[in-house]
């Protein structure tokens, strides 16, 4: 249910953005200059139209989520490892702790109850 929810939100989203888009066309088409100042370097001005400027800055959003999430799944997979080697550890030391022969102790005396 949830998925099916999700898509119609997603058509609805899209639908609606292109219709923005349409509408708005001109003002996504206009030119920008973007000037580059780097202490000693001084580059050309370039002109881009708003929308190349706007998909630009979406990819190197999504990049930089991708390499988060990949350190992420990184630190994730050491975390499992470690853990893993831990539940193995534990289940020699239990197999071995099963198969210890019994050993005769010292008899259990009750004490006798108190009144």
């Amino acid at each position: 249910m949830f998925r099916v929810i999700s898509a119609i939100l997603f058509f609805i989203i899209l639908v609606l953005s292109f219709v923005f888009l349409q509408q708005n066309y001109e003002a996504f088409d206009q030119a920008i200059s973007i000037h580059y100042n780097i202490i000693l370097f001084k580059v050309a001005p370039v002109v881009v139209p708003v929308y190349v400027l706007m998909v630009l800055s979406w990819m190197a959003g999504v990049l930089l989520v991708f390499f988060l999430e990949l350190i992420a799944w990184f630190r994730m997979r050491s975390k499992m490892a470690e853990q893993s080697k831990t539940i193995k550890r534990m289940e020699k030391e239990l197999q071995d702790l099963r198969t210890l022969p019994f050993t005769d102790a010292a008899p259990v005396t009750e004490s006798p109850p108190e009144e």
